[in-house]
């Protein structure tokens, strides 16, 4: 019966190698003298088709050296379950005892992970979950971590095999199998894990199928990217390898050029990374308004050409107020109206852009009037203000006879000669106007001399005659010291008196000229007149009052050049005299002391 179960055995081994081993004995301790039930938890032995240790045949047991201790009973729960009873005897030794399951006729053991404790209470070893771990087949592995605590060692097995060198409380695992790990307390006790189980994980596809090709777009257009979905799966798009924050669905949408690929992550964690999808960006057109004017207007009553590049095989839309233009598709318009324009240029590649809004207002027409600020018509030698009508920012231009005055560009004109003017404002916007004329007329003026008939030094009681110019309709006023001499109006005029001497002759047209003066000299003493020579005058020139130094005069008298007396006085006890109210000129003084009569010069200041 013995060979048959073990044939049943060895077949099972054959189709199912990868699969038997023992897994754990459940509790895995005992003290001296205990009877217990463990359960014995195993994969792949299929104990109900007879492959199952036998109590009689003593080739299930625990072992430390050569003590050995056999169960009670063995009885077959299903195919991965034994239910073994035991009575540990009082005198067993404590420690760790190894469970085994041996078959000395064809040279087989299979131990229980872990074994049994005896008088000792080990730590229970736990691997943190999860229990089922998936790597990637890139070079993928998982991270098993057991439970920590103080004075504990760490022993890892693969599919019940030790892992040489693996004792550290984590352990990562980069191949597929059933990993456990063995834990040891201070005293010595150890603890075998439930198992856990690290399968190969899948590869999700990765490919950007949303545009399936490489694509050129106008600048800023909008491109939505698409990949492949799957259960659980979750994204990361990248622009040129960098990592775009928040990027995270299954489609991206962009607007910039770029190369973009996509990371796909499946739920075991395996990744892959879509080749790159090329974004390129289509040229655009250049768009912007320039006008014929250099201003963004027009002055009122005419127009302003608009203007954008021009390009071969480029199409053109003008707009105004948003609103198109019907019929405007060249690369120019003529503006009649003001408004907000602007124009849409697309190139052969069906990009376009938008120029930005040139607002065109209309320009006023500035007024242009010239005020005369005097008579328009007056005498050779005299001028007349013309003044343009104001603006802070006009310029302007003066004409005569239609011709630009050079270097007149001022608000005020002065003019001398005989014209039509006009004036050209232009404004600040560059639109001008100009005014009607306004005619200035220059009358001729005659020619002013003297003539002396004679020596114009003599002494007193002497003449000489002045003769004018000749002229018809001509009119005269002489002057002596420059104050009009009363009644000298006739063309000649007879001088007696010392002084300088002008005439002013005027002509028909009304037009004055004044001569240069002539100088008359009366240097000899008047009969039975002395000048003293201690009496004199001071200052001389004066303005307001003159006084005579020397003496007192009983009396004195001022005359003018004509010989009109001025000023006397009688009796005079003072020696100042008021001068203040005869006009300017040279006069004498006549005075009167003991010492007898007198005549002093003196001149009245303005």
């Amino acid at each position: 019966m013995k060979k048959f179960l073990l044939l049943i055995f060895i077949c099972s081994l054959n189709f199912t190698t990868q699969a038997q081993q023992f897994l754990s004995i459940n509790p895995n301790f005992a003290n001296s003298g205990q009877t217990l039930s463990t359960t014995v938890t195993s994969t792949g032995f299929y104990y109900t088709m007879g492959s199952a240790p036998g109590q009689f045949w003593q080739d299930f047991y625990m072992y430390q050296g050569s003590y050995i201790i056999y169960p009670n009973s063995i009885n077959v729960l299903d195919d991965d379950h034994l239910d073994v009873n035991w009575s540990i005897p009082a005198a067993a030794p404590s420690g760790n005892y190894d469970v085994e399951w041996s078959f000395s006729g064809v040279g087989f053991t299979m131990d229980v992970p872990g074994g049994f404790n005896i008088n000792c209470v080990p730590v229970q070893a736990v691997i943190s979950q999860p229990i089922y771990y998936y790597i990637c087949p890139s070079g993928g592995s998982a991270t098993l971590t057991a439970n920590s605590g103080t004075g504990l060692t760490y022993q890892w097995f693969k599919n019940n095999v030790l892992i040489q060198g693996a004792t550290l409380q984590s352990y990562n695992a980069t191949s597929v199998g059933t990993y456990q790990v063995k834990v040891t307390n201070a005293q010595g006790c150890p603890d075998m894990s439930d198992p856990v189980f690290v399968y190969n994980a899948s590869t999700p596809n990765a490919i950007i199928s949303s545009p399936s090709t490489n694509i050129t777009v106008c600048p800023s257009q909008i491109v939505t990217l698409g990949t492949s979905s799957g259960f659980g799966y979750t994204y990361q798009w990248f622009k040129s390898g960098v990592l775009l924050n928040g990027s995270t669905s299954q489609f991206l949408t962009v607007s910039d050029s770029g190369s973009y690929t996509v990371r796909v992550t499946n739920n075991q964690g395996c990744s892959n990374t879509s080749l790159p999808r090329i974004i390129s960006w289509a040229s655009i057109p250049v768009a912007s308004i320039t006008t014929s004017t250099g201003n963004p207007g027009f002055c009122s009553g005419s127009t302003v050409g608009l203007s954008t590049p021009p390009t071969a095989g480029y199409t053109y839309k003008w707009y105004k107020y948003g609103n198109l233009i019907a019929g405007a598709t060249s690369s120019t318009y003529q503006a009649s109206t003001a408004g907000k324009y602007k124009v849409v240029v697309t190139n052969s590649t069906g990009c376009s852009k938008t120029s930005a809004p040139l607002t065109i207002s209309l320009y006023p027409i500035p007024p242009a009037t010239i005020t005369a600020t005097g008579p328009t018509t007056f005498c050779q030698g005299s001028q007349v203000k013309l003044q343009a009508n104001y603006g802070s920012t006009y310029s302007y231009q003066w004409y005569k006879y239609g011709n630009v005055i050079p270097g007149e560009t001022n608000r005020n004109l002065f003019a001398n000669s005989t014209g039509p003017y006009k004036v050209e404002v232009t404004s600040a916007y560059g639109c001008s106007k100009k005014s009607t004329a306004t005619n200035v007329t220059v009358l001729a003026t005659p020619v002013a001399t003297i003539t002396p008939d004679g020596p114009t030094t003599f002494c007193a009681g002497g003449s000489v005659l002045l003769k004018g110019p000749n002229g018809t309709g001509n009119t005269y006023q002489w002057k002596l010291m420059g104050n009009d001499i009363p009644g000298a109006t006739n063309k000649n005029y007879t001088a007696t008196a010392a002084g300088n001497y002008k005439v002013a002759v005027t002509n028909s047209l009304g037009c004055t000229d004044i001569s240069d003066a002539v100088t008359v000299t009366v240097p000899c003493r008047m009969k039975n007149e002395t000048i003293t020579e201690n009496l004199e005058l001071f200052p001389n020139p004066a303005n307001t009052y003159i006084t005579i130094s020397g003496g007192i005069p009983s009396s004195y008298e001022v005359i003018n050049a004509t010989g009109q007396v001025l000023i006397s006085q009688e009796k005079k006890t003072t020696d100042v005299i008021d001068i203040s109210s005869i006009p300017a000129g040279l006069y004498l003084i006549r005075v009167v002391t003991e010492n007898g009569p007198s005549t002093l010069k003196f001149i009245k200041e303005e």
